[in-house]
């Protein structure tokens, strides 16, 4: 993970973390219930307050993208795919694909 630059033309370092982490669930890098980065990994490696990481996440909660599991940690949730527009193949299909057009 990177640090976030703030610079004075952009919008507030949250806003920035929301659409960094959106950006990063649209990708894929993260299946439907897969568990997602913590608060303290966000801290650490962003350099980022406790304040700012959670007002993202947050957010990404309300949007149905994460799930907040007491105890356990934050998640990516079924609805992922559906508020993104976002569809997952699994490897096997994937790697099946690959060798069907080769």
């Amino acid at each position: 993970m990177k640090r976030l630059a703030f610079r004075g033309g952009e919008k507030t370092r949250r806003e920035r973390l929301y659409r960094e982490l959106r950006e990063t669930l649209r990708r894929g890098k993260f299946q439907p219930g897969d568990k997602f980065y913590s608060d303290r990994a966000l801290i650490r490696n962003r350099g980022l307050s406790l304040v700012t990481v959670r007002a993202a996440l947050d957010r990404l909660v309300e949007e149905g993208l994460l799930e907040r599991r007491r105890g356990s940690g934050t998640y990516v949730t079924n609805l992922m795919p559906a508020v993104l527009g976002v569809r997952f193949v699994s490897p096997a299909r994937a790697a099946r694909r690959r060798w069907s057009s080769t």
